[in-house]
């Protein structure tokens, strides 16, 4: 895995250096990338498996001994009663949480954010991510974030892609537009060195590049401002 640059999953690197190549080193630099991708899973893959065995080998015989059986065994006999208790309140629970997430009350609410503001986007953003929040942790939220996922639409119900463009009109348009394109290639299970993105996505998501551009912009801005308001002023008089 030494040869493996660590590049391969650093998005700025493709997005920032390799996107803006011209034609053809391009192409050539995202097929190597995806070259490195496929080894970098297969050496993990290899790795994980060597890790698993050695950690076997030596992990509870020269324990075993020590351990009071009886008392561990009831240990885990109250846990895991204690571990069924709240995943049946967790799932109680989430139901009616994505009712609510569902609900026309909530969506009528998250459009007082305005699509063409990056600085809205960004609160509509966190406000989802906070109305999600724990939500994975039971089987009937898993559920529903996985619905959102495969539905594969940035439309106004489906707040996972929504929050993902930001709540930008722009944006959401041109991600939907190509989630319904990538939709028709997801039955496949290949490698990406496999794959030609290229003729699946024939040019770049300006509109959303450009939403999360401002985003860091505005972010980095907010620091400036809040870093210069703690520094002590200085007279020039």
């Amino acid at each position: 895995m030494k040869d493996i640059s660590p590049r391969v999953i650093d998005p700025d690197h493709l997005l920032h250096r390799v996107n803006r190549l011209p034609e053809p080193q391009r192409s050539e630099e995202l097929a190597k990338a995806r070259l490195k991708a496929d080894e970098l899973v297969r050496a993990r893959g290899r790795a994980g498996r060597k890790n698993v065995a050695y950690a076997r080998a030596g992990a509870w015989k020269k324990y075993e001994s020590r351990l009071d059986k009886p008392l561990l065994e009831k240990f885990k006999k109250n846990y895991q009663a204690f571990q069924d208790e709240v995943a049946r309140i967790a799932e109680e629970r989430t139901e009616d949480l994505v009712l609510w997430l569902e609900s026309k009350s909530l969506l009528d609410a998250f459009s007082e954010f305005h699509g063409k503001n990056v600085h809205d986007g960004m609160v509509f953003d966190d406000q989802v991510g906070r109305a999600l929040f724990g939500v994975n942790h039971s089987l009937v939220g898993q559920r529903k974030i996985a619905a959102w996922v495969d539905d594969m639409q940035a439309t106004e119900s489906n707040l996972i892609w929504r929050a993902m463009a930001l709540n930008q009109v722009d944006a959401m348009r041109e991600l939907d537009s190509y989630l319904k394109e990538a939709s028709a290639h997801n039955d496949k299970r290949v490698l990406a060195s496999s794959l030609g993105w290229d003729t699946v996505f024939q040019k770049s998501l300006k509109s959303v590049a450009d939403v999360y551009k401002k985003a860091i912009a505005e972010t980095c801005c907010s620091s400036s401002s809040m870093y210069f308001s703690d520094q002590p002023t200085t007279s020039l008089r």
